[in-house]
């Protein structure tokens, strides 16, 4: 029909012979994918000199058992191993494929280390102790965190779990019933500003299409219209191991740019995030954006590390004869505000952020609220339950140490022993276990082990849900590294010539980077990691297999039938039949 139309109407209707993917809509898209895939790789270059195996998308580090980069001499093993066989006798072994960087928890077995889900391990580990509680004292089990890394203090990747600092400003709010957001202080009067440089940093936006001289006098025209003649402290960020490098990693999700030599005429051609997730480029550009600053008339202050303690320095000496204003988000300052000795004028504490609940903050005003106790302890309260270097405890409010301080002997005095200076390790050890004690429940008399066990068989009672391992408090063994990495980050705040060193309190140099330590014990008792899985040569039949002896079923941990392919096994539910 249509040819006849066509010869009909004496038109003809033709496609030349030019591909489509030679068309204008596809050539823009393949521009579009190939500016995309460059970007991403230019802010994680796979080339770097690096001899870490690491994933380029999230930064994170392989362990030593990861070898995903040998996956070809891998299979040619496999196959060799094929050899001779027939198909219906050969079975893939999970234990000779790759370990890739997927796999985050381990247990080791005779030496063998295994990849167990925290949660498996804890369900798997709890039902064999049960089984054996006329061998095994059920006790001493909790003593030993049934999990890798310690659940209550590390998330699955083993990095500390990441605190919510924000709500102890509500907090401390609703302890002082202090309205924030009035004004306290007229902005036209005598005032001096301490601006924290690096919320200065990321709060203005840059264009990609500016050199770094323009970028520049964008923050010299923010900081010209908003304050006068401002005093800015700039964190140093050397290119040496922090107690922060985990907290960096896991702000930047492993993107981090490449180092730039830029001159002020150089265009930014990256993005900010990526480019100040650098510690060079971040160094490179305060220092720049200091003696920027420095000729239009702010005073410019860099600190060899966090610059938390200089700035508040710094307000406390301005508030002596004017009002001082500190500009800043970091819930680090409003703690070490309230620790310092303030006999002056008005000290306030003020945000920017649009998102910030809380954006005014009179210092003075509310010290005399919470009165000289708490100021003093504070930063230990804020360390306890997590901040950039320590961990947050699960299923503990950011906000309990505040009322615990109030209403609990034991914790007051754990926390003044913690405060004290000259403490030996023995003393501060000790004293952070008691203070974990009180936030999470426990009784005089309890010990963290002792209460893990309470808290369980009460969970198991009473909960309509599987118990989480990550819900119960941690050992003591876990304990004895926060405690040090608490007092080791509140010595850090309080103490201006603090000199300890952080592998001797919680932290050990692993890859040019300080990881935090998780526990000096395995898992679980030997006995316990060794029931738990078996070693069956065949198809896992009879009550010679270790998990049929125990009611378990076979997992990944098996040493040889991984759970797949045996009678012990969870088979996958057969297909109903169904009448086409």
């Amino acid at each position: 029909m249509n040819s006849a139309m066509q010869e009909v109407t004496g038109s003809e209707n033709t496609t030349s012979g030019q591909h489509a993917e030679s068309s204008q809509s596809r050539m823009r898209r393949d521009d579009e994918d190939m500016r995309s895939l460059l970007n991403f790789l230019f802010s994680r270059d796979p080339f770097a000199c690096d001899e870490t195996l690491r994933s380029i998308s999230s930064g994170v580090t392989a362990d030593q058992i990861v070898h995903s980069d040998r996956a070809k001499e891998v299979g040619y093993t496999i196959f060799e191993s094929m050899k001779d066989n027939a198909v219906k006798h050969y079975t893939f072994r999970r234990k000779e494929q790759v370990v890739t960087m997927g796999v985050k928890a381990s247990a080791k077995v005779d030496g063998e280390t295994l990849q167990v889900d925290p949660q498996l391990l804890f369900q798997r580990l709890i039902t064999v102790a049960n089984g054996l509680s006329d061998e095994l004292d059920l006790l001493s089990v909790f003593e030993q965190e049934l999990s890798c890394p310690p659940a209550a203090l590390f998330d699955p990747s083993g990095l500390l779990r990441e605190s919510d600092k924000a709500k102890l400003t509500g907090a401390l709010v609703s302890a002082t019933s202090q309205e924030s957001e009035k004004d306290i202080v007229d902005e036209t009067s005598d005032i001096e500003y301490v601006l924290d440089g690096g919320s200065l940093l990321h709060r203005i936006p840059w264009r990609r299409s500016d050199t770094f001289a323009a970028i520049g006098q964008t923050y010299v025209e923010y900081v010209q219209r908003m304050y006068m003649n401002p005093r800015i402290g700039f964190d140093g960020y050397n290119d040496g191991p922090s107690t922060k490098d985990a907290t960096h990693l896991r702000r930047s999700c492993g993107v981090v740019g490449p180092t730039i030599r830029f001159n002020p005429e150089m265009v930014c051609c990256a993005r900010k995030e990526h480019f100040l997730a650098n510690p060079n480029n971040k160094q490179e550009f305060a220092q720049y954006l200091g003696d920027v600053l420095e000729k239009d008339g702010c005073q410019v202050l860099h600190a060899q590390g966090d610059a938390d303690t200089l700035i508040v320095r710094t307000a406390v000496s301005c508030a002596i004869n004017k009002t001082a204003v500190v500009i800043g988000e970091d819930t680090d300052l409003l703690v070490l505000l309230h620790h310092a000795d303030l006999r002056s004028r008005p000290l306030l504490l003020k945000s920017r952020s649009k998102t910030k609940k809380h954006r005014q903050i009179d210092i003075l005003s509310m010290k005399t609220r919470l009165g000289p106790l708490i100021c003093h302890v504070f930063p230990f309260l804020h360390a306890i339950n997590g901040c950039d270097t320590t961990s947050r405890l699960f299923g503990v409010a950011k906000g309990l140490p505040l009322k615990k301080i109030k209403t609990d002997a034991d914790f007051k005095t754990a926390v003044e022993t913690l405060c004290t200076k000259g403490k030996t390790t023995a003393d501060i050890i000790a004293s952070g276990k008691r203070a974990l004690i009180s936030l999470y429940g426990g009784r005089a008399g309890d010990t963290l082990d002792m209460l893990r066990y309470k808290r369980f068989w009460e969970k198991v009672t009473f909960s309509i849900t599987t118990v989480q391992v990550l819900s119960l408090p941690p050992t003591s063994a876990a304990a004895k590294y926060h405690s040090l990495r608490v007092y080791l980050q509140a010595q850090d705040w309080i103490d201006t010539a603090c000199d300890l060193q952080p592998e001797m309190w919680g932290w050990q140099l692993s890859s040019g980077r300080l990881n935090p330590c998780t526990t000096d014990l395995p898992p679980a008792p030997k006995l316990l990691l060794k029931m738990m899985r078996c070693n069956c040569k065949s198809d896992c039949r009879s009550k010679r297999c270790t998990c049929r002896k125990h009611g378990l079923e076979c997992s990944l941990a098996c040493g040889e039938c991984k759970g797949i392919d045996c009678l012990n096994s969870l088979s996958p539910e057969p297909l109903a039949h169904c009448d086409d």
